[in-house]
């Protein structure tokens, strides 16, 4: 059980990730490459 929970949260983050990731780029003007 437990172990299926941690999946879970782990699909969870990695969904959440990449939309993250975005927002910060977005905030810090475009890219956030530079």
């Amino acid at each position: 059980m437990k172990q299926l929970r941690n999946s879970k949260i782990k699909k969870a983050f990695w969904a959440v990730l990449p939309v993250l990731y975005l927002l910060i780029s977005s905030m810090m003007g475009g890219t956030g490459l530079g």
